[in-house]
Protein backbone atom coordinates (compact mmCIF):
# COMPACT_ATOMS: atom_id res chain seq x y z
CA UNK A 1 0.00 0.00 0.00
CA UNK A 2 1.04 3.09 -0.80
CA UNK A 3 2.30 6.18 1.56
CA UNK A 4 -0.41 8.22 1.99
CA UNK A 5 0.93 12.18 2.77
CA UNK A 6 -0.86 13.10 5.84
CA UNK A 7 -2.89 16.61 4.56
CA UNK A 8 -4.49 13.99 1.75
CA UNK A 9 -5.15 11.41 4.59
CA UNK A 10 -6.56 13.94 6.83
CA UNK A 11 -8.79 15.23 4.33
CA UNK A 12 -10.32 11.58 2.94
CA UNK A 13 -10.72 10.84 6.69
CA UNK A 14 -12.80 13.62 7.27
CA UNK A 15 -15.16 12.88 4.23
CA UNK A 16 -16.98 16.03 4.88
CA UNK A 17 -20.31 16.42 2.92
CA UNK A 18 -21.39 20.14 1.55
CA UNK A 19 -24.73 19.64 -0.10
CA UNK A 20 -24.54 19.71 -3.22
CA UNK A 21 -24.25 16.42 -5.76
CA UNK A 22 -21.45 18.68 -7.33
CA UNK A 23 -18.87 18.75 -4.23
CA UNK A 24 -17.29 15.61 -2.79
CA UNK A 25 -19.77 13.06 -2.27
CA UNK A 26 -17.62 10.16 -1.66
CA UNK A 27 -14.25 9.45 -0.36
CA UNK A 28 -11.65 6.72 -0.77
CA UNK A 29 -11.04 4.75 2.32
CA UNK A 30 -7.12 4.77 3.37
CA UNK A 31 -6.72 1.64 2.46
CA UNK A 32 -8.95 1.23 -0.48
CA UNK A 33 -6.79 4.44 -2.31
CA UNK A 34 -4.91 2.62 -4.60
CA UNK A 35 -8.71 1.20 -5.96
CA UNK A 36 -10.18 4.49 -6.01
CA UNK A 37 -7.43 4.93 -9.02
CA UNK A 38 -9.36 2.47 -10.93
CA UNK A 39 -10.85 4.50 -14.40
CA UNK A 40 -8.17 7.19 -13.51
CA UNK A 41 -4.43 6.17 -13.49
CA UNK A 42 -5.47 2.65 -14.79
CA UNK A 43 -7.88 0.08 -16.38
CA UNK A 44 -10.21 -1.45 -14.07
CA UNK A 45 -10.34 -4.83 -15.75
CA UNK A 46 -6.95 -5.12 -17.79
CA UNK A 47 -4.70 -2.83 -14.83
CA UNK A 48 -3.08 -0.81 -18.13
CA UNK A 49 -1.75 2.52 -17.04
CA UNK A 50 -3.60 5.16 -18.31
CA UNK A 51 -1.63 7.81 -17.11
CA UNK A 52 0.04 10.11 -19.90
CA UNK A 53 2.08 13.27 -19.62
CA UNK A 54 0.59 14.28 -22.91
CA UNK A 55 -1.97 17.17 -22.19
CA UNK A 56 -5.62 16.02 -22.01
CA UNK A 57 -4.76 12.57 -20.48
CA UNK A 58 -4.89 11.83 -16.63
CA UNK A 59 -1.11 13.11 -15.73
CA UNK A 60 1.22 10.62 -13.48
CA UNK A 61 0.80 12.35 -10.15
CA UNK A 62 -2.30 12.81 -9.92
CA UNK A 63 -4.50 10.97 -7.46
CA UNK A 64 -8.26 11.18 -7.00
CA UNK A 65 -8.71 12.03 -3.07
CA UNK A 66 -13.02 12.29 -3.67
CA UNK A 67 -15.85 11.55 -6.01
CA UNK A 68 -18.82 14.21 -6.43
CA UNK A 69 -22.37 12.74 -6.85
CA UNK A 70 -22.26 12.50 -10.72
CA UNK A 71 -18.49 10.66 -9.78
CA UNK A 72 -16.74 12.94 -11.55
CA UNK A 73 -13.15 13.36 -9.52
CA UNK A 74 -11.27 15.83 -7.92
CA UNK A 75 -7.73 14.97 -7.02
CA UNK A 76 -4.29 16.31 -6.27
CA UNK A 77 -1.02 15.98 -8.00
CA UNK A 78 1.34 14.26 -5.75
CA UNK A 79 3.88 16.53 -7.21
CA UNK A 80 3.00 19.59 -5.59
CA UNK A 81 3.36 18.85 -1.96
CA UNK A 82 5.23 22.03 -1.32
CA UNK A 83 2.31 24.35 -2.41
CA UNK A 84 -0.07 22.33 0.01
CA UNK A 85 -1.61 19.94 -2.79
CA UNK A 86 -4.07 22.00 -4.76
CA UNK A 87 -7.06 20.58 -5.65
CA UNK A 88 -8.22 20.06 -8.79
CA UNK A 89 -11.60 18.85 -10.23
CA UNK A 90 -12.69 17.74 -13.83
CA UNK A 91 -15.87 16.25 -15.49
CA UNK A 92 -15.79 12.02 -16.09
CA UNK A 93 -16.73 11.52 -19.37
CA UNK A 94 -15.58 14.53 -21.27
CA UNK A 95 -13.18 12.91 -23.41
CA UNK A 96 -10.47 14.70 -22.26
CA UNK A 97 -9.03 15.65 -18.92
CA UNK A 98 -9.04 19.63 -18.12
CA UNK A 99 -9.18 20.15 -14.70
CA UNK A 100 -10.21 23.47 -12.96
CA UNK A 101 -8.46 24.21 -9.85
CA UNK A 102 -11.32 24.02 -6.94
CA UNK A 103 -9.16 24.85 -3.90
CA UNK A 104 -5.29 26.56 -3.87
CA UNK A 105 -4.89 23.42 -1.40
CA UNK A 106 -5.81 20.94 0.26
CA UNK A 107 -6.62 22.60 3.98
CA UNK A 108 -8.42 25.11 2.47
CA UNK A 109 -10.61 22.87 -0.12
CA UNK A 110 -11.49 21.32 3.17
CA UNK A 111 -12.12 24.19 5.31
CA UNK A 112 -14.19 25.40 2.48
CA UNK A 113 -16.06 22.44 2.55
CA UNK A 114 -17.01 22.24 6.18
CA UNK A 115 -17.93 25.72 5.87
CA UNK A 116 -20.49 25.28 3.35
CA UNK A 117 -21.79 21.87 5.28
CA UNK A 118 -23.04 24.13 8.16
CA UNK A 119 -25.34 26.19 5.76
CA UNK A 120 -28.04 24.26 6.36
CA UNK A 121 -30.52 24.33 3.38
CA UNK A 122 -29.34 28.32 2.70
CA UNK A 123 -28.68 28.40 -0.89
CA UNK A 124 -27.82 32.27 -0.82
CA UNK A 125 -25.41 31.59 2.01
CA UNK A 126 -23.63 29.26 0.57
CA UNK A 127 -23.32 31.15 -2.57
CA UNK A 128 -22.42 34.26 -0.76
CA UNK A 129 -19.91 31.68 1.22
CA UNK A 130 -18.27 30.60 -2.30
CA UNK A 131 -17.66 34.33 -3.16
CA UNK A 132 -16.51 35.21 0.06
CA UNK A 133 -13.94 32.61 1.01
CA UNK A 134 -12.96 30.37 -2.67
CA UNK A 135 -10.09 32.38 -3.86
CA UNK A 136 -11.22 31.10 -7.30
CA UNK A 137 -15.20 32.00 -7.01
CA UNK A 138 -15.05 33.32 -10.83
CA UNK A 139 -13.95 29.82 -12.48
CA UNK A 140 -15.79 27.27 -14.13
CA UNK A 141 -16.53 24.74 -11.49
CA UNK A 142 -17.50 27.40 -8.64
CA UNK A 143 -19.94 28.67 -11.06
CA UNK A 144 -21.50 25.64 -11.78
CA UNK A 145 -21.64 25.10 -8.08
CA UNK A 146 -23.52 28.62 -7.42
CA UNK A 147 -26.08 27.26 -10.05
CA UNK A 148 -26.46 23.99 -8.95
CA UNK A 149 -27.59 25.68 -5.35
CA UNK A 150 -29.98 27.55 -6.72
CA UNK A 151 -31.65 24.48 -8.74
CA UNK A 152 -31.33 22.10 -5.82
CA UNK A 153 -32.30 24.01 -2.88
CA UNK A 154 -33.06 20.77 -0.46
CA UNK A 155 -30.09 19.03 -0.50
CA UNK A 156 -27.76 20.65 2.05
CA UNK A 157 -27.32 18.67 4.81
CA UNK A 158 -29.33 19.98 7.77
CA UNK A 159 -27.82 21.76 10.71
CA UNK A 160 -26.26 19.88 13.66
CA UNK A 161 -24.09 21.56 16.70
CA UNK A 162 -21.54 19.21 15.69
CA UNK A 163 -21.34 20.61 12.19
CA UNK A 164 -20.59 23.77 14.18
CA UNK A 165 -17.87 22.30 15.88
CA UNK A 166 -16.74 21.13 13.08
CA UNK A 167 -15.68 23.99 11.73
CA UNK A 168 -14.26 25.16 14.42
CA UNK A 169 -11.81 22.54 14.52
CA UNK A 170 -11.51 22.64 10.72
CA UNK A 171 -10.19 26.51 10.76
CA UNK A 172 -7.62 25.16 13.81
CA UNK A 173 -6.35 22.82 11.49
CA UNK A 174 -5.94 25.28 8.82
CA UNK A 175 -4.29 27.52 11.02
CA UNK A 176 -1.64 25.20 12.62
CA UNK A 177 -1.17 23.74 9.00
CA UNK A 178 -0.43 26.90 7.51
CA UNK A 179 2.20 28.01 10.60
Amino acid sequence: MMNIPPLILQFMQNETIAGSMLLPFHYPKPENWQGYQSCFRYHGITGEDLTSTEAGKWQPGWYVIALNGLDDPFFVDLNEEEAGFPVYYAQLGAGVWAPLTAAEDITTFGVLLTGLATLTNDSEASRQYIQEFASNADNAFWKEVCEALIEEPGVVPAFSPCAAINVLIACQWYVFCKS
